[in-house]
């Protein structure tokens, strides 16, 4: 056993692409060592923005000698008038083999064409070699490929160095105009020079020692203890934002937590907009009080502190940031000084969709479709003017500078101009909220009546709209989030309770539009997908999802409510079982004879059954009867009257059985 390392020295790679990398490093060694049947008992990835490197511990020195057993074509096939088809010498080309290396062998009363090849193990140091020299850098997926100088080849970014080792062994080759040795790098402020590694298992420990940090996972342990010391000793909390904390894994190799703050005047302006800034722009971790408000202090994450660089990293960083916080300073307040009437009209000149138009337009239908809804949840007459009012405004801080530069501040924007304007609660609260839910999963139970209405309409109305023109999505593309905004709408219904007819939803969206197509159905089907989702969430099992939704039901509610049922029914095997034996045999039934029901169904089996129907009894009580009907009738009977009257009789019963679900689905 013999342990392997390979260090690729590179120029800074964005830290966005570094964890893809270092999982298409770990998968393409991991195929390597299978195709080749090399055993090995550890293999570990690392990496900076200046490099990334593979450890392999207990690996075969070879593989193993093998026999192969070549099958190849009949007899028959392989030889006509005793000499070689082509298919009998292809198979013998393929395998490079002779006549005399062949024989014949029986597979299951059949002659084939047999071999057995003697392959000898290859020395992992060559099939190492072999895909260092060019195969590696092809099978990892790059999302930036770069060409550097007049070399036909490609990575990530340039190449400066390898290093590869097996056991102290330097495993030599050649990619770039590059060959490998044992000679890394250290930290580039701390440690700018050569370090030799003599072995593998040296790699992290001779690393440390100049002050490069290669596993990602300490680096992240590291940063995350500093913060969480800086907070103990100031008895803050930092906004902790994972997409923050994966780049400055990546873009520090001895990362250092810094304290640093800004001009408290600063936080006159809405704190989004400043941790906002602060995340987006600087990677910084601002710092919150015990009620979650945002404080004056940061933190910064940087590659490059000792006691004569820290005040200049301060300084330099605190110059910086105070630029992009005049900047949103500057906005808010330039946005406050415009009436959310004036934001509205700019929208007029927006484009939602260039076949849709604009997002003034879409505005007047999502209010079209509020005081819809709102007339049929028969609010009063003062909700229905805070949902009206609400529904125009909701939507205006999409023309305000804020959101211009900070998209991700839409509805938050909203609400603090809408407030700021003397506008109702409900109405500012509904800017914010009408975007929810943004994500699956995401908790609406304190959504306003206000704001889900609003909501609904948005939603529906971009749904409705881009089937209109024909935007539908399709298995691999929904640029319009329309899967997302029609599970929105099932959400919202299902956890608020809200009792709204879907379909007549849908028919008033569409009569809203200019171009009325009948497109009910399809998107009421679309709709009704969604709510696949929601089940799953609620976690039903595959098979009662799919048994409730085979059942044809508008009804979002009912629907939840027939899921429910379905699972309970399943733990009782004999309805199930009741219920799938009426289903198949029902199937049969190719014509109703209610006419001849009373004449034909006089048997008390069927008596009893036909009994149960007339008094709408539960489907729970057919059970036992059903299992006597089966055992005493038989339904198939050669008077073809008294068939029918069978079959329609369990068609009936088939009927009762899937206004819950269709049991036939369900797996016991």
């Amino acid at each position: 056993m013999t342990d392997f390392l390979l260090e690729i020295g590179v120029e800074e790679i964005p830290a966005r692409f570094m964890q893809n990398m270092l999982g298409g490093f770990d998968k393409a060694f991991r195929k390597l060592l299978q195709d080749n049947i090399l055993s090995f008992d550890k293999l570990s990835v690392y990496g900076t923005d200046r490099r990334i490197a593979v450890l392999l511990n207990g690996l075969a020195e070879r593989q193993a000698d093998r026999k192969l057993e070549l099958k190849g074509p009949p007899v028959k096939a392989a030889y006509a008038g005793g000499q070689l088809t082509p298919a009998g010498a292809g198979f013998l080309k393929k395998n490079n083999l002779s006549e005399k290396d062949i024989q014949q062998k029986d597979f299951d009363g059949v002659e084939y064409l047999y071999a057995v090849q003697e392959k000898k193990g290859r020395v992992t140091a060559d099939i190492l070699r072999e895909f260092l020299s060019g195969a590696l850098y092809a099978a990892v997926y790059l999302p930036l490929a770069m060409r550097w100088g007049d070399l036909p080849v490609q990575f990530i970014r340039p190449i400066h160095w390898f290093v590869a080792l097996l056991d102290t062994q330097v495993l030599d080759f050649a990619y770039a105009g590059i060959r490998s040795g044992r000679l890394s790098r250290g930290h580039r402020f701390f440690s700018n020079v050569d370090i030799e590694i003599k072995k593998p298992a040296d790699y992290l420990a001779m690393l440390e020692k100049h002050r490069v940090y290669a596993d990602p996972q300490m680096r992240r342990d590291m940063i995350l203890a500093q913060i969480k010391q800086i907070e103990a000793e100031k008895n803050l909390r930092a906004a902790l934002d994972e997409q923050v904390l994966n780049e400055v894994t990546f873009i520090n190799e001895c990362p250092m937590a810094v304290l640093a703050e800004i001009d408290a005047k600063y936080l006159s302006v809405p704190q989004e907009c400043l941790i906002t800034t602060m995340q987006k722009n600087q990677k910084y971790f601002p710092l919150l009080d015990a009620q979650g408000r945002l404080t004056k202090y940061f933190i910064l994450i940087s590659n490059n502190v000792n006691k004569k660089s820290l005040s200049n990293i301060i300084s330099g960083n605190v110059k910086v940031v105070t630029a992009r916080l005049e900047d949103a300073k500057f906005f808010y307040e330039e946005d406050l000084k415009t009436p959310l009437e004036k934001m509205l009209e700019g929208l007029k000149k927006v484009t939602y969709q260039e076949k849709i138009g604009t997002i003034y337009q879409k505005i007047e239908r999502i209010a079209a479709l509020t005081e819809y809804l709102a007339d049929k949840l028969k609010l009063s007459a003062a909700q229905k003017k805070l949902a009206s009012r609400a529904a125009w405004l909701a939507k205006a801080d999409l023309n305000s500078k804020m959101v211009y530069e900070f998209p991700e501040l839409q509805g938050v924007m909203g609400r603090y101009y809408a407030a700021a304007a003397d506008e109702a609660p409900e109405v500012a609260v509904a800017a914010l909220e009408h975007w929810k839910p943004r994500y699956a999963g995401e908790d609406v139970r304190k959504v306003g009546l206000i704001s889900a209405l609003v909501a609904l309409a948005d939603k529906t109305d971009s749904v409705v709209s881009c089937f209109s023109a024909g935007l539908i999505p399709t298995s691999s593309a929904d640029p319009y989030a329309l899967r997302r905004a029609a599970q929105g709408v099932v959400t919202l219904i299902q956890t608020l309770k809200l009792d709204i007819d879907l379909p007549a939803l849908i028919a008033r969206a569409l009569d809203l539009l200019p171009a009325k197509k009948d497109l009910q159905k399809d998107i009421l089907k679309f709709f009704q997908l969604r709510l696949k989702n929601v089940l799953q969430e609620m976690r039903y099992s595959y098979d009662v999802i799919e048994a409730v939704l085979s059942v044809q039901s508008d009804d979002i509610f009912q629907t939840i409510s027939n899921a429910a049922l379905a699972a309970e029914q399943k733990k009782d095997r004999k309805f199930v079982e009741a219920a799938v034996r009426v289903n198949n045999i029902a199937a049969q039934q190719t014509a109703g004879l209610a006419t001849a029901r009373e004449n034909l169904l006089q048997k008390p089996e069927a008596q009893t059954l036909l009994d149960l129907l007339r008094k709408k009894a539960a489907a729970q009580k057919f059970v036992a009867p059903i299992e006597r009907f089966f055992e005493k009738i038989l339904v198939m009977d050669k008077d073809e009257e008294q068939k029918n009257a069978y079959l329609s009789l369990l068609k009936e019963i088939d009927r009762l059985f899937k206004q819950t679900a269709d049991y036939s689905k369900i797996v016991l």
